[in-house]
C-alpha cells in the first residue's frame, strides 16, 4: 500500500470512530434526559402537593377570622395561643405568597429544566453531525424557510 491509500484508510477509520463516539454521546444524552425528566416529574408532583397543602392551611386559618383585628381580639381573650396568633398575623400579611415561594424543590426543578434543555441541544447537534452533506443542506434549507416565514408573520403582526 502506498501512503495515500494508508492515509485514506486511517482517515476513514477515524471518521468511523468519530461517528461511533457521536452515537454513544447521543445515546448517553437521551438516557440522561429521560432520567432527569422522570426526576423533574417526581419532584414537581411533590412540590405541587406541598404548596397545595400550605395554601389550604392558610385558607383554613383565614377562614376562622375575617380580619387581623378579630384574630387579635381572640388572642386577647386567650381563645388562641401566641403562636397561633403569629401564624394568623403572618397569613393575613403574606397570604399564599409564602407557600408559593421558592424552595429546594423549585430550585431543583429549574436546574433540571436547564440540564434537560442543554441535553436536548447536545442531542440535536449530534444528530446533525451524523447527517450526510445532502441531508444537512435539506435541513438547513427547511430551517431558513421556516425562519423567513416566522419573520414575515412577526412583521405582519407588528403592523
Amino acid at each position: 500500500m502506498d501512503e495515500t491509500t494508508s492515509e485514506y484508510l486511517g482517515n476513514l477509520r477515524a471518521k468511523e470512530a468519530n461517528i461511533d463516539a457521536t452515537k454513544i454521546d447521543i445515546a448517553a444524552c437521551k438516557y440522561l434526559k429521560q432520567q432527569f425528566s422522570a426526576m423533574r416529574t417526581k419532584i414537581k408532583k411533590r412540590r405541587d402537593e406541598t404548596v397545595d397543602e400550605k395554601i389550604q392551611h392558610v385558607k383554613e386559618l383565614l377562614g376562622e377570622y375575617a380580619t387581623p383585628e378579630e384574630a387579635h381580639e381572640a388572642y386577647g381573650y386567650d381563645y388562641i395561643t401566641e403562636d397561633e396568633y403569629d401564624e394568623l398575623k403572618n397569613a393575613f400579611e403574606n397570604g399564599t405568597a409564602e407557600a408559593e415561594a421558592d424552595d429546594i424543590d423549585s430550585i431543583t426543578i429549574e436546574w433540571l429544566n436547564d440540564f434537560i434543555r442543554r441535553l436536548s441541544d447536545n442531542i440535536n447537534i449530534g444528530e446533525y453531525e451524523l447527517l450526510s452533506p445532502e441531508e444537512k443542506l435539506k435541513r438547513d434549507k427547511r430551517i431558513a424557510e421556516f425562519n423567513a416565514e416566522h419573520e414575515a408573520r412577526r412583521k405582519h403582526i407588528k403592523k
